[in-house]
């Protein structure tokens, strides 16, 4: 299954879950008129009742109040939920106890770590998330987040301690598969979901545990007529325990085919079946398996790489297909026995690039020497969100690029800012100094001298690596206040604003940082936030944006060197329309651009298949592609939730 049948089974899902919470809350409506209907007949007859009587009994107004109590008390404990969840990944692994991992003061472990997921983000073509580290003795870890943009990786200190890099590998490329195929957002709703189903239980225990309490007190209650009140709670308590049997049964339904399907594409990722086979088999060798202690680990245990919680029903309620099952698809030969853990650092494959040697970086001659055809276009989009082997490997030659100075910088906020001032400073000595001297002005201190100092170093590295810089920057950058963003935001768009004219690349970086910041701190988050999807439409009926974003591609060369209407027509003819018109280059903006990329966002996946191939047509349509070509098209796949792999040739530089 590629990345666009798995996200439209991904919508199917959610039409899924959405279906299986109704019928659960309908379910609990009815308990719960039962057992009221049952406990007033009772209390009217003073005897245990029998069907007739609670049918000559029935009350319809008593009925409609029980209804409504249930139903409101579902839809508050959901959407506080929701509420507290929209934080992000973050919130997600603060809640089970998770802290934040950065280079600066990492152990070995921790770095090894931070390594294995900048490797995959930059092969998946994702921004670079946040790594946290749970003080959790087995092993596991899980994916969180609302968007790529705000993902957190999560992986528990037994994982560090017993898996070697291939297997850690494994078990990050299979949370990777979590992130781009869509299953983070529908694991927060399923959570949000619960939540108001498994309010009723928590309820019902507090107000039994309130009215009744130790043995002496539940008497007296009892004298002063609590009755009523303490058989509330219980019948609540029960109810709820119906809500836990639904929860159960909905994160069984909803959530053991998509192990199955991470665990297949973090095979393809890796090239080595051993690595996520190996974690399995330790965490069925490990006396914690990959059980988490933190009490709020059942909320979450869907979302985890293996079940974080003791077996429910025999493993009818698990949320994940049991281990051996899992191995066996990866290792039909695998004779049952469960390995024995060994220590990460003495194990096979934990050395920095283990299973594949990094490619030597590669000369900035030889990157600029090297051409992109358009057959690799098309390699990327058919290996949007499932990157392989070689992606990785290009990934790790990537990172060795970079200078161990502006590697530090990256990890600190100071530094990743300059970073990101030093991709924005002119080609021009009067221009660039005039930007420098904006950010001695305006930027907190020492940004400005920081970003003097790295600019050499940046502007060596060439234009194939000014986007996953900045991917690289993005975890970091997650970590100023509220005051340094909206500084951040304001000096990028002043450095911007200093030639009176926004380039390509400009605009690029900008939605970049933007949308995968926005919604953690500005006030446009909720113009950032994913709008409701759109049903099934035409070309006719988005002929606008379709038009808009077209036409900057088609105008993204260099105005005297570029048929814009070449690369216009090419796109029209493989959407196989002749109703679009291309808008001239002084009729584009960047506002108009991302009005129209919100509203593609909220197409049908196949729909966004459709699109970004004529996308590629129109920039290859003069057969050669450019870094900056390739960057809008990265940047406007990202933008529809389609994340590219880079190419694994360098483009030519523009």
């Amino acid at each position: 299954m590629n990345f666009f049948d798995a996200q439209d089974a991904a919508r199917r899902r959610s039409t899924l879950l959405v279906t299986l919470f109704l019928l659960a809350v309908a379910t609990l409506v009815g308990l719960a008129n039962l057992l009221v209907l049952l406990f007033a007949t009772w209390r009217r007859s003073g005897a245990i009742p029998g069907p007739s009587d609670m049918l000559t009994g029935f009350d319809g107004g008593l009925a409609f109040e029980v209804t409504t109590a249930v139903l409101v008390l579902v839809a508050a404990g959901s959407f506080y939920k929701m509420w507290v969840l929209s934080g992000g990944g973050r919130v997600v692994a603060e809640a089970l106890g998770g802290r934040r991992v950065s280079r600066v003061g990492a152990s070995t472990a921790e770095l090894r770590l931070l390594n294995v997921v900048e490797e995959a983000a930059l092969a998946a073509g994702t921004p670079v998330p946040q790594v946290f580290l749970l003080p959790e003795p087995g092993i596991n870890a899980f994916a969180a987040g609302l968007t790529p943009g705000d993902a957190v990786i999560a992986v528990t200190r037994g994982s560090l301690e017993h898996l070697d890099r291939d297997e850690l590998q494994g078990v990050v490329a299979h949370e990777f598969a979590h992130i781009v195929g869509g299953d983070m957002q529908l694991n927060i709703r399923l959570v949000g979901l619960l939540h108001g189903i498994l309010l009723l239980g928590l309820l019902g225990q507090n107000i039994t545990r309130a009215t009744l309490g130790g043995p002496g007190r539940r008497y007296a209650t009892l004298l002063r007529g609590g009755l009523p009140l303490a058989a509330l709670g219980i019948a609540l308590t029960v109810v709820g325990y119906g809500g836990t049997l639904f929860g159960g049964l909905i994160k069984a339904a909803v959530n053991r085919q998509r192990e199955y399907l991470a665990d297949a594409s973090a095979v393809q990722f890796t090239r080595n079946p051993r690595g996520i086979s190996g974690a399995l088999r330790k965490i069925g060798a490990l006396e914690a398996g990959s059980r988490l202690l933190h009490p709020t680990a059942g909320e979450f245990s869907h979302a985890l790489f293996a079940t974080g919680i003791g077996r429910l029903w025999g493993g009818l309620l698990e949320s994940h297909p049991p281990l051996a099952m899992r191995i066996r698809r990866m290792d039909p030969r695998w004779n049952g026995k469960f390995a024995e853990p060994a220590g990460s650092a003495s194990a096979p494959g934990s050395g920095p690039a283990a299973g594949t040697a990094a490619p030597p970086a590669p000369t900035r001659e030889a990157v600029a020497a090297a051409a992109l055809h358009g057959m690799m276009v098309d390699q990327m989009i058919a290996r949007a969100g499932r990157p392989e082997a070689m992606h990785l490997s290009r990934a790790r030659g990537m990172l060795a690029r970079v200078p161990e100075a502006v590697r530090d910088a990256l990890s600190d906020p100071y530094g990743a800012r300059a970073v990101v001032y030093c991709l924005l400073l002119s080609a021009g000595a009067t221009a660039a100094e005039a930007q420098l001297n904006h950010l001695q002005e305006h930027a907190d201190t020492g940004v400005a001298r920081l970003t003097r100092g790295l600019a050499p170093a940046i502007r060596e590295l060439g234009p194939s690596m000014r986007l996953p810089l900045v991917d690289l920057a993005l975890p970091t950058l997650h970590r100023l206040s509220v005051a340094q963003y909206q500084k951040f935001r304001g000096n990028l768009r002043a450095l911007i604003a200093v030639d009176k004219r926004i380039s390509l690349f400009e605009w690029v970086l900008l939605k970049t940082v933007l949308h995968h910041l926005e919604p953690t701190f500005g006030a446009e988050a909720s113009a950032s936030r994913p709008l409701p999807p759109l049903g099934t439409v035409s070309i006719r009926q988005v002929a606008g944006p379709c038009a808009a974003v077209l036409s900057v591609l088609a105008h993204a060369g260099p105005p005297r060197q570029r048929d814009a209407r070449l690369h216009f027509d090419a796109a029209c003819r493989y959407l196989g329309t002749t109703e679009l018109e291309l808008l001239p280059r002084e009729g584009l903006s960047f506002a108009g651009l991302e009005q129209a990329l919100s509203t593609l966002a909220r197409l049908r996946p196949l729909f966004k298949r459709r699109l970004l191939r004529a996308f590629a047509e129109a920039i290859r349509a003069d057969g050669s592609v450019s870094i900056a070509e390739v960057e809008v098209l990265r940047v406007i796949a990202d933008a529809l939730e389609c994340p590219l792999p880079p190419p694994v040739e360098e483009a030519q530089a523009t």
